[in-house]
């Protein structure tokens, strides 16, 4: 047994795990006929690399060996479908599933389905099931399998199903395991799930409804046994908008006092505390007032509240409260209370004077909210959750009122530069209670107020004053680093001048960065990106350690963008490389792998019995699947390759179905642009992510539209797939019209070369079009007249006469009109091939390739110049004043642990901004 435990060992060794499961079975015996190990290993080998025509002449030769192979016609089959020869592949596919006797091994039948799904990938909507032959292939395996036979291959099916999210193949599978073990309540409950997921990815309204239906009513009708059913009942119900339902079935419990289950759930406080949260969704206020009053009059024998420290019980109060005219109804606080307590009562008065309906005079209302917000100043002015707790009630006040506050925190606030306050209170809490005031004024003079650039400034300069008095009294800068950033950014929005953004990042720099604060970090990615930094950007971006789904809510802030910021890899002597392809790889692998643990999961959970978990699992399962994130990078790393000749395997299968409307319809947005901090308002629009992001152009579904085409004519004259099964179609009024669509998403230069771009596809289409598809003589003109007409200088913008930073917003626009340059060149290299016939296509008048060729190639030269232009004025010194200019940079000046590193801030800024321009004059046209 010794060499047989060693053979095995080397086999698993050598060979991938794919191509040693064949040979297990051939071992096994497992197929009618088998062929050698050298042979399966061969023909694994060629799938895995690519050689489908060589794999197929191969497969041929050894079936006129052994014709009824069933090893084998799978692999023909699979080669077929390969090489896009579905008709045969499905003949073959057919005649494997309908096998009598029928096939039972549950390895080759996984490797059926799975060439089963590949036949059916790019339906549109996505189908939920492989259809009747690999349904066959399935049944008559059962059909064929005793107890424990039905309930192992259809586990299998399950799994199988769910991984590819074809919930009507997993519902089909566990009706059977229901047949075979009528008794297994696992089974049951996961049916109702699954079918509760069927119903909402079929996109046919009847059967959706019917499906929907089936799964209310079986559950309804089944018997809440445990915890975990009652939440897959909560879940059924939320996804199905059922919210009475919902409380309906949490108070049915509520007189079964002597039941254990009851006891269990009502003392469970995630089934309270949704409770309260559905009686606020459906105003049942008399409920939520006695539930909440209830919970809140409860004490525990060490003085804290049953409900401890959480704001929806006081939430929930003041609202019922409110809407029902009570007064007083936020019960006292005693000494044996905890001081977390002390916090949400104080919090909930200042929101019940703000909600209150019973209080008509305005001025009075204002007045009581006022009162409350100055006494919850007063209590908790040195805890660092001060101002966030109460900041959304003072928007709610009249100017003047907001004003009396802030007149109220500055003269009560104790203060770290306050030489007469450091002797009575600790150090750290005087900065924390300085901070909370300055966050105060920032917020209401300066995010609502909007006022002049002195009043911004003179708030800046404070708040870098109290970073050099935190420094030396050895505490956290953070906080006032970030509101002097904040101020900073909103001079640079408010005068254009990018001397204010260096400042900031020089700052974020210095100050937080030293601390491993997050949310410093981050921002500085954006910063430096925004001013074309890139090299310290990515080097700042890796330091976060992005992995698993944060590439899903992180990637944008580096990646957006990516491949007209920073295309090449980052290669400075002595320190590692770092690669932007490679980032956007590694992040998009992690889409792939992530949605597979996921769905390992969902298999999972009913084995476990844990069927109310399956939903999440989904709505991650979704967000990954529809992700605008995932398309933006796989289409960013094909720019990326364009410009920089990069040899590349597009990602662009990743996304199936391969149809346009799954690439931009019913998308995805997970990008978080609320990482950092936000003193300017409410909401994702007024966070400095999203203001500095491209001028506040986020990509979305025209940018990806528009990207799209760009692609495919590269795919198209490069002979490969293009990004959908078809290439874009899209007309120049159709370009025009969706550039004009996307003006919150695209900038000017973006905008200015949609037109272009779909005259150049539809070039590219006519050009490689068959014999019989005649060239558009009108079109042709048109494009040749757009890219001669092109004005890189008005493109471009005015150029900085500085040697400060570039900025993206001045270089977007060089690698954007370079895409086009070399796509065109491209083309008119692919015209001399087919009219000096090295190529299949349409003959394309000379003059007009001839007029493109020579826009093309003054366009590009005059690029190159003004990039060499604007490289040589890169100078260090012009930095360091720069980080030395104004009442900011004097502060920074003066403020000694600031003032030393500004020259070596300067120096790294200098390379990275050498670097940026270097990385333009690398892309080469390419023109033949």
């Amino acid at each position: 047994m010794s060499w047989i435990i060693l053979l095995i060992s080397t086999f698993l060794i050598l060979f991938s795990k794919r191509a040693f499961s064949h040979i297990c079975r051939i071992l096994a015996g497992h197929y009618h006929q088998t062929v050698t190990m050298a042979a399966a290993r061969e023909l694994e080998d060629y799938l895995e690399t690519g050689r489908y025509k060589d794999g197929l002449s191969k497969c041929n030769k050894l079936l006129k060996k052994s014709p009824a192979n069933n090893q084998l016609l799978y692999f023909k089959a699979n080669f077929l479908f390969s090489l896009t020869q579905h008709d045969e592949a499905n003949q073959i596919l057919d005649q494997l599933c309908s096998r009598n006797p029928p096939i039972v091994d549950l390895m080759l039948i996984s490797d059926l389905d799975e060439l089963a799904t590949m036949a059916v990938a790019d339906e549109y909507p996505r189908a939920l099931s492989n259809g009747p032959r690999a349904g066959k292939l399935w049944t008559n395996a059962t059909n064929a399998a005793g107890k424990n036979g039905v309930i192992a291959i259809n586990q299998k099916r399950f799994s199988t199903a769910v991984n590819e999210q074809r919930w009507q193949d997993a519902a089909t599978a566990l009706i059977a395991m229901k047949k075979a073990d009528p008794t297994n309540k696992r089974y049951k409950l996961a049916h109702i799930a699954i079918q509760q997921l069927l119903s909402e990815a079929d996109k046919d309204e009847k059967v959706s409804g019917m499906n929907r239906i089936l799964a209310f009513r079986t559950l309804k009708m089944t018997p809440v046994e445990d915890s975990a059913q009652l939440r897959l009942l909560m879940n059924l119900y939320r996804r199905q908008g059922q919210k009475k339902d919902m409380i309906e079935a949490l108070d049915s419990f509520k007189d079964k006092k002597d039941d254990k289950l009851a006891k269990q759930i009502m003392t469970d406080w995630p089934f309270t505390r949704e409770k309260i949260q559905l009686y606020i969704a459906e105003s049942r206020w008399q409920e939520l007032f006695d539930v909440c009053s209830s919970l809140l009059g409860e004490a525990s024998t060490d003085g804290t509240l049953r409900v401890r420290d959480d704001w929806v019980v006081w939430d929930g109060l003041v609202k019922a409260s409110s809407k029902l005219g009570k007064t007083d109804a936020i019960p006292d606080i005693t000494e044996k209370d905890d001081w977390r307590i002390k916090r949400l009562q104080m919090m909930a008065k200042v929101q019940a004077s703000v909600l209150s309906e019973t209080e008509t005079d305005a001025n009075a209302k204002s007045e009581k909210t006022l009162q409350s917000a100055k006494d919850f100043f007063n209590e908790w002015q040195t805890y660092p959750f001060c101002y966030g707790d109460i900041k959304e009630f003072m928007d709610e006040l009249p100017a003047e009122t907001q004003q009396d506050f802030l007149k109220h925190v500055s003269d009560s606030s104790m203060k770290l530069t306050n030489t007469e306050t450091k002797r009575s209170a600790k150090a750290s809490d005087l900065l924390t209670a300085e901070i909370n005031s300055l966050k105060f004024q920032y917020r209401i003079n300066i995010g609502i107020a909007k006022p002049e650039a002195q009043v911004i400034k003179n708030f800046a300069t404070e708040c870098i004053k109290l970073m050099e008095t935190s420094s030396q009294s050895k505490l956290r800068l953070s906080d006032a680093c970030y509101l002097a950033v904040s101020a900073l950014i909103r001079l640079y929005e408010l005068e254009k001048d990018i001397t204010y953004l260096f400042q900031a990042a020089y700052l974020l720099e210095t100050g937080p960065v030293t601390e491993d604060a997050h949310p410093g970090k981050v921002l500085l990615v954006y910063l430096e990106t925004e001013l074309g930094l890139h090299s310290l950007a990515m080097r700042q971006y890796a330091s976060l350690r992005v992995r698993e789904i944060q590439q899903e809510t992180m990637a944008h802030s580096l990646l957006t963008r990516i491949s007209v910021n920073h295309p090449f890899a980052l290669d400075q002597r002595g320190e590692t490389s770092v690669d932007p392809y490679e980032i956007i790889d590694n992040a998009l692998d992690m889409f792939f792998a992530t949605d597979k643990k996921l769905a390992h999961s969902q298999s999972s959970l009913m084995k476990q019995g844990q069927c109310d978990l399956i939903f999440e699992l989904q709505e991650l399962r979704d967000t990954l699947e529809h992700s605008l994130t995932r398309r933006m990078l796989i289409l960013e790393q094909c720019r990326m390759a364009r410009l920089t000749d990069n040899p590349f395997h597009p990602r662009t299968p990743d996304i199936r179905p391969s149809v346009l409307k799954y690439w931009t319809e019913d998308l995805k947005d997970s990008r978080d642009y609320a990482e950092t901090f936000n003193f300017d308002g409410n909401g994702t629009e007024s966070t400095p992510e999203r203001r500095l992001h491209s001028g506040g152009k986020i990509p979305n579904t025209n940018w990806i539209s528009q990207a799209i085409v760009s692609e495919d004519v590269w795919a198209l004259l490069s002979n490969r797939p293009t990004v959908c099964a078809k290439p874009s179609s899209v007309t120049e009024d159709e370009a025009a019209a969706f550039a004009e669509a996307g003006d919150k998403e695209l900038t000017p230069t973006e905008k200015s070369l949609a037109k272009p771009w779909a005259q150049l596809l539809q070039a590219t289409k006519s050009l490689l079009g068959t014999d019989e598809t005649k060239p558009d003589t009108g079109l042709l003109d048109r494009l040749a007249t757009s890219i001669s007409e092109l004005s890189p200088s008005d493109m471009l913008g005015t150029q900085t006469s500085s040697g400060l930073p570039p900025s993206s917003y001045t270089l977007q626009p060089y690698y954007l009109l370079l895409d086009l340059l070399r796509s065109s060149a491209f083309f008119c290299n692919i015209a001399t091939e087919v009219e000096k016939k090295k190529r299949q296509g349409n003959r394309l008048p000379p003059q007009i390739i001839q007029r493109v060729r020579d826009a093309v190639a003054k366009h590009f030269s005059a690029l190159q110049t003004l990039a060499r232009e604007q490289k040589a004025k890169i100078d260090g010194r012009d930095m360091v004043q720069a980080l030395r200019e104004g009442v900011t940079g004097d502060a920074m000046a003066e403020a000694e642990f600031l003032s030393q590193g500004i020259r070596n801030f300067a120096n790294k800024a200098e390379a990275s901004a050498l670097d940026a321009w270097e990385g333009v004059l690398k892309v080469r046209l390419g023109l033949k």
